[in-house]
């Protein structure tokens, strides 16, 4: 038993009347004939076995169900095509093929049609209880959810999420954003509508109290200090903070600190409205390049390989360095493309280096360097 659905939109993308009813049964019966194998073909006949007549179906045949899909779109199923189709393999071919369209051309209509179901359109969306961060600041943080968008109450969520996090990055370390208000209403021309109300809650304004750097050696507190964004009196942002967390780690990777952390501690003061921040570092030791090896086409000229490093043995180890390496060993066209994944990584913390293994093959000839 083999199912076959087909396909067809009436005109406007709406069923109406009889005259489109039988524009349906003439598109359904051409599409079967010019599936079924014509009768008079001796040539193709004697190059399969013999096939049995294919039936065709209309709209009023008992095996045909017509269903009525989204925009006008109708499925003609037929239950029983088991003859004349699949007598041959170009028509096993046509009916798979056929079949895989149908499946995917019904999936996306059933989930056009539910997705069109549960959309509502965004016809206001306004901010309550905001003082001092603007409405448009806060409007230009939502992405999705807009005016004239889409009504999506788990996007709302996510959005409404990081729009709390936007005013906590502004100085409001205690701001609370929704949960949102959202009335329904109907309307004539734009169908189901919705009206959003989000209540904010910004709480006081913090500033930058007292800056710190702990536990480092291999640069000045002050140096570090002088990295970050912010000073003393200005409107806190942890968003800075971590910025700058993010460039101190950067650093000292790149001379070769790789087991470096570093930690924020926030002390707030609530009745000064006053955050310190201090930055806890744990340094480690800082990591040479151990061993180069070379592994692969025994042809390849491993000294001259090295010399094209722009790192060697015995020097700092920067992860920077090693990806420029790569770009430029991949400009010369000597080597197949090199990827990360073709440089192994192993890391000694007991010597605290690091050997690198680079899998390689050559694009041409030896001696062509």
């Amino acid at each position: 038993m083999n199912n076959v659905c087909t396909l067809a939109r009436a005109p406007g993308g709406q069923m109406r009347g009889a005259a489109t009813q039988a524009m349906l049964v003439r598109i359904v019966e051409e599409l079967q004939r010019s599936r079924c194998p014509p009768a008079a073909a001796p040539l193709r006949a004697a190059a399969r076995r013999p096939a049995a007549k294919c039936k065709r179906y209309s709209l009023t045949d008992p095996k045909a169900k017509l269903i009525p899909l989204l925009n006008g779109i109708v499925c003609v199923e037929c239950s029983d095509m088991s003859e004349g189709l699949l007598t041959d393999s170009a028509g096993i071919h046509r009916a798979v093929v056929f079949r895989r369209f149908c499946f995917v051309a019904l999936s996306l209509v059933f989930l056009g049609a539910r997705a069109q179901a549960q959309s509502v359109l965004i016809r206001s969306l306004t901010f309550e209880g905001n003082k001092s961060i603007d409405a448009g600041r806060l409007r230009s943080q939502l992405r999705v959810s807009r005016e004239g968008g889409w009504y999506q109450p788990d996007m709302l969520g996510m959005e409404l999420q990081n729009l709390e996090k936007f005013c906590r990055d502004e100085g409001y370390l205690h701001a609370k954003v929704g949960p949102p208000s959202v009335d329904f209403q109907a309307d004539p021309v734009k169908g189901r509508t919705a009206s959003i109300r989000v209540p904010i809650s910004e709480g006081p304004l913090f500033t930058v109290g007292r800056i710190a750097v702990k536990n480092v050696q291999a640069f000045s507190p002050a140096t570090l200090m002088q990295m970050c964004p912010l000073r003393t009196g200005q409107t806190y942002s942890r968003k800075k903070v971590a910025e700058w967390q993010y460039k101190i780690e950067d650093g000292y990777h790149t001379m070769g600190y790789i087991r470096f952390e570093a930690t924020v501690r926030e002390d707030i003061h609530e009745l000064q409205k006053v955050v310190d921040c201090t930055l806890e570092c744990k340094e480690g030791n800082a990591y040479s390049v151990g061993k180069i090896t070379v592994v692969g086409d025994e042809s390849i000229n491993r000294a001259n390989f090295k010399r094209h490093l722009l790192v060697g043995e015995g020097g700092l180890y920067n992860p920077e360095v090693i990806s420029l390496s790569i770009q430029f060993l991949n400009q010369m066209n000597v080597y197949r493309p090199i990827s990360d994944s073709d440089v192994e990584i192993k890391i000694d913390d007991a010597k605290s280096t690091v050997d690198l293994i680079f899998h390689l093959a050559l694009l041409r000839k030896p001696g062509s360097l």
